[in-house]
C-alpha cells in the first residue's frame, strides 16, 4: 500500500537499479524488466488505474506495461533504459485530499511530504519522458498516447475518449476489483459521490491549513512538471 514503509523505500529509491530489482521480487511483471514496453507511473490517486486500464483495453497487440509502484525510482530507472515512460501528475491539493480520503489513517502533512519526495527527483526528467496532467488523462487520453508515439516512435493504439469507451474502462476496473477482493472496491477509482463531499471539504480545509510557503512549494513543483494548459507553447507567436 502507498505510504507504508516510506523510509525504507525512499532510501532504496536513491539507487533506482537496486530499487527495481528488489521491487520485482514482490511485484513481478508490474515492475520494469527486460520485456517491458511501457511504464505508466504517478503519485497515488492520479488516474493511474484509469490510464493503465484504458491503454490495455485499446491495444490490439500484446503490450507489457509496468505500473502502480508510485515510485520515482521506477520512473528514473525506466528513463535511464530508454523505455517509453508516461508520468501522470495531479495537482497537489487534489492528489493529497484524494489519498487521505481513500486511507483516512494517513495525515495530510505526511502525504504532502510524500508528494514532494515523489515528484522532486523527477524534475530533471522533464523533457526526457512524456508527462501528462490528470485532466489530460481523464478527458483526452488519446492525445496523450499520440504524444507517446511521437516521442518514442512507438505505434500504440489510440484510445478514443468517448463516453462509451470510458464506461468500458470503469466496467473493467470494477470487474478486476471484484476478482481480487470478491466485492467492488469503490475507493479504487474516484467518482462523484455526494456522500463523501463533507469529508472532501474537511480534508481540503486541512490541506489549506498547511503553511502557505509549504503549499506554494508543492504548487510550484506541480507547475514545473506540468505547465498550465493555458500557457503558450515554446516559440509560439504572441
Amino acid at each position: 500500500m502507498p505510504f507504508r514503509g516510506i523510509e525504507t523505500r525512499d532510501l532504496l529509491e536513491r539507487w533506482p537499479g537496486l530499487y527495481v530489482r528488489v521491487a520485482r521480487l514482490r511485484h513481478g511483471d508490474r515492475v520494469l524488466g527486460p520485456g517491458t514496453d511501457l511504464v505508466i507511473e504517478g503519485f497515488p490517486r492520479s488516474a493511474n488505474t484509469f490510464a493503465v486500464t484504458a491503454f490495455q483495453l485499446t491495444q490490439t497487440d500484446p503490450v507489457r506495461v509496468a505500473h502502480h509502484l508510485h515510485s520515482s525510482g521506477h520512473v528514473i530507472a525506466a528513463a535511464s533504459r530508454g523505455v517509453p515512460t508516461l508520468l501522470i501528475v495531479r495537482t497537489p491539493r487534489d492528489a493529497i485530499v484524494s489519498s487521505v480520503l481513500r486511507k483516512p489513517s494517513l495525515a495530510v502533512e505526511a502525504v504532502a511530504d510524500r508528494y514532494a519526495t515523489f515528484h522532486e527527483p523527477l524534475l530533471p526528467l522533464a523533457g526526457r519522458i512524456e508527462i501528462a496532467s490528470f485532466e489530460q488523462v481523464t478527458t483526452d487520453f488519446g492525445v496523450v498516447i499520440d504524444r507517446l508515439n511521437q516521442r518514442y516512435g512507438t505505434r500504440f493504439a489510440r484510445f478514443d475518449h468517448t463516453a462509451e469507451a470510458t464506461a468500458a474502462v470503469f466496467e473493467r476496473i470494477d470487474a478486476l476489483s471484484r476478482r481480487r477482493t470478491g466485492e467492488l472496491d469503490g475507493r479504487v477509482v474516484a467518482r462523484p459521490d455526494g456522500a463523501k463531499q463533507n469529508d472532501v471539504e474537511l480534508l481540503r480545509e486541512r490541506y489549506d491549513a498547511l503553511p502557505a510557503a509549504r503549499r506554494q512549494g508543492l504548487e510550484d513543483l506541480h507547475h514545473r512538471l506540468v505547465p498550465s494548459l493555458t500557457d503558450p507553447p515554446p516559440h509560439a507567436d504572441n
